[in-house]
Order: structure tokens, then sequence, then C-alpha cells
């Protein structure tokens, strides 16, 4: 190691002890975990010699990813040696996916403090090693990012928060700029990532009635500086009053626009995020060209779930022309609200609410494939959201008296039993119905 280089500290004349008595004497075992309780400190060179040593299998089995991971640690705390070593492994693919792009990047860092070998490669693929800065406006529009998966990283300096309300993407303005941008920013000292992203969304758009989801692990970079943090998504269900701060607006946008502050990062984190929507369970407005679908779904489920439940002759002789002219009438009604649950790309259940003097849920259908896996509660939520904003206190739903799964479904939700209509002569068409207050 360069002694002129690492600045005189006890981190330093520990490691240079644990080479003098356990490296120097093949000791390899106890040199690696003594360099370990250092580098899990923070220190730089130890960090860059874990790297090492996992690379090489050495006083510890071999593992190429861990060897990535803490030299990409070494290199984020600014060590040069682990910036080389990171972007040899980028050049050659080693433990990671050929990048060049991160490769140059790594030894522009590396050679910018007089790293020899980098400077000979960054000579040999022509990058400048003038560190001047050019324009931040400049600078946002080159810069590029890599995607990694949750936790892949060993730190974070930011939060990327991509908002969506009803299907759409929420945007905001910054007061010196005519451009559109994610919500995000710093994570600040004693805070989670998580918790710096819900304090960033609402400082940047008013946002609170939010359900927060960590997406993915991102590295930004232009041709001086990186930049390291965790993206979220954002699944809106009201949207505030805009605060006091930098920004001057948000605005709702069915597709990304052209002129975004980051041209060439936010499209590749908005698939991301995109990619984690699509995997959540929503709930999409029915249309009339929905009503055949839902029809065919009520029969499977039907003809599973519920039998024993229904009697067997409306499961077999299902009347498929009657139930689709009233599933039709249903979505056509004003008073009513009908919605597919999509998961995955794929129709798994049906729900049905009609608000007269109050809401009634209707139905709730769920395919018995994707049962017991809190489905149900999330469309119970849906409901109470959907009451919430049509100033409704409560919502009534009924059962059949023998469903008893439902029926301590209903009991541990916190609904109560306002009436048991039980005088009808045809037993499947007695109900209990149970009220649901909205707290």
């Amino acid at each position: 190691m360069s002694e002129s280089y690492y600045k005189p500290c006890r981190e330093l004349d520990i490691c240079n002890e644990l080479i003098e008595k356990y490296f120097n004497t093949q000791q390899y075992e106890k040199c690696f975990e003594g360099h370990l309780v250092l580098a899990e400190q923070g220190y730089p060179l130890a960090e860059c010699q874990v790297g090492y040593f996992y690379y090489v299998g050495l006083g510890v089995e071999q593992d190429l990813a861990k060897a990535v991971w803490w030299t990409r640690r070494a290199a984020d705390h600014g060590d040069r040696d682990g910036q080389c070593n990171l972007a040899w492994f980028y050049e050659d693919g080693i433990g990671v996916e050929w990048d060049m792009e991160q490769a140059a990047f790594w030894y522009r860092q590396a050679a910018l403090q007089d790293h020899d070998l980098a400077i000979d490669k960054c000579k040999g693929l022509g990058l400048s090693l003038d560190d001047a800065i050019i324009d931040r406006e400049g600078l946002r529009k080159v810069l590029k990012c890599r995607v990694f998966p949750l936790n892949y990283l060993p730190s974070y300096k930011y939060t990327v928060i991509c908002a969506n309300y009803k299907g759409k993407w929420i945007l905001s303005r910054h007061k010196k700029r005519d451009t559109w941008e994610t919500q995000g920013g710093h994570i600040e000292d004693g805070e989670t990532p998580l918790e710096a992203a819900k304090r960033e969304l609402f400082e940047e758009s008013g946002i609170r009635d939010a359900d927060v989801y960590p997406v993915c692990d991102y590295w930004g970079f232009n041709p001086f500086r990186c930049s390291n943090g965790m993206v979220f998504l954002a699944v809106v269900h009201s949207i505030g009053e805009l605060p006091e701060s930098e920004m001057q607006e948000i605005r709702i946008f069915g597709e990304l626009p052209e002129n975004l502050t980051y041209p060439q990062t936010s499209p590749l984190l908005y698939k991301e995020a995109m990619k984690l929507l699509k995997s959540l369970v929503r709930f999409e407005p029915a249309t009339e060209d929905d009503a055949q679908t839902i029809i065919e779904l009520r029969k499977q489920i039907w003809s599973t779930t519920y039998r024993g439940f229904y009697p067997d002759s409306m499961i077999d002789e299902f009347d498929y022309s009657w139930h689709l002219e009233k599933e039709l009438q249903r979505i056509r009604h004003t008073e009513c609200r009908v919605y597919r649950i999509v998961k995955d790309d794929h129709n798994i259940g049906y729900l049905s609410m009609r608000k007269t003097d109050e809401v009634m849920l209707q139905s709730l259908y769920i395919l018995d494939e994707y049962q017991h896996q809190g489905i149900r509660r999330l469309a119970f939520g849906f409901v109470k959201q959907y009451c919430r904003e049509n100033e409704a206190d409560s919502f009534i739903c009924h059962c059949l008296p023998e469903n008893w799964n439902a029926r301590q479904f209903y009991d541990k939700m916190g609904g109560k039993v306002i009436a048991e209509d039980m005088d009808n002569e045809e037993s499947w068409m007695n109900s209990v119905i149970y009220r649901f207050k909205i707290r």
C-alpha cells in the first residue's frame, strides 16, 4: 500500500499490523477477520482489502459478489485502489455485468487521485482528466444511471419517488426550472431511506396519503460525479396542498413529458416503478367491455369457492346472458361502481359498490388461488377510501349465514351485524348484513 496516500490514523496502524503479523506469515484467515472488523466500521482501506480477500478467496471462501460489494463501498468512500479495482471488475465483467461506462467513470476517479494504473487506463481510453465542472443544468441533462436490486448498494445518499395517482404519474416543477422531475432528495442523518422518501414526497408534492414501496437501488453518474440511492413507488390515494418549498407546482401526466429535468435517468426509474406497480393488487374501473370478463370470473368463482353455498342448479345452469345483461346495467348505473381486481396484469376478481343514502359493498369475489393472500383486506381498504372521498362514515355488506369464513373475516375487520334476513323461503337468499364504520 502507498503510505503517503493514506493519512496516519489508528485504523491505518491496525491495517499495517495485520499485514505484518498475519498476512506476511500466511495466517490469512486472521488477517481477513481483522480487516473485516475495520471495514464494518467504514474504514476505506480495510473495505478495499476485504474486497480483495473475497476476490482471491484468501482467508475466506471466494465470493465475487461480496468482492464487488466491498470494493464498491471502498470506492464510494473515496479509496483510489477500490475505485481502480471496481473499474477493472466492470471492464472485465468480474462479479458484475460488463459495463465500460462504469469502468471509465471509476478509472477516472482513481486517476484524479494520482493512481498510476488508472492514469494509464484513462490515457488508453481517451478519457480527459480535466475536472472542470460544467453548468449544473448541463450536468442534469447528461446524468445517467444504473439500477440494481434492492439493498444491492452498500450505502444510500438520496431517495427518488415515482408517485402514481389512479394510473397516472405526478411530477413536480422546480421554481428555477421549466422541466419536470420526480420527488426526492438527500437522506438526512438518522433517517431511513423510507422515512426520507415520505418526507420528500410531502415537501415536494404535498402528498401524505400514499402507500410507499421500495422499488430498487440506483447509481447515478455524470462525467464528474456520482450518487446513489433508493427508488420508491408511491401509490397515491389523495393529493394535498403543495407546501412552501423549492417546488413551484405539481402536475399529473398520463405519459412522461419530454421536458424532464433528468431525461436520461427518469425514464429508467419509472420503468422499474411501473414493474412493481403492475405486480401490486390494483382496482381498475370496469367498462362495458369488461362485463364479459367479470361474468366469466363470476362463473368460475361460483363453481369453485362458492359451490355448497349457492344451489348447484344456479351454478350448473348458469344463465350467462342474464348475468351479462345485469352486469351491464350495473356498470352503466350512475350510482354503481364496478372494479376489476388486477394482479400481475391478470384479472383475479371484481368488486362492486352502490351509493344511494349510504354505501353498499354489493359484491366482492376473488379467484380461489388468490384467497388468503390479504387481497380481501386490501379491497376493504379500497372501499373505505371510496367512502372517505364520498363523505360516507360507514358502508354495509352482506354474506350468507352459513359462510363462516366470511363472517369471521368481517368480525376481524370490525364489522357489526345490523340485520339477519332469515325470512326468505329459499334459504340460499338469506343474508347477514354487516356495517363497517370508517375510521
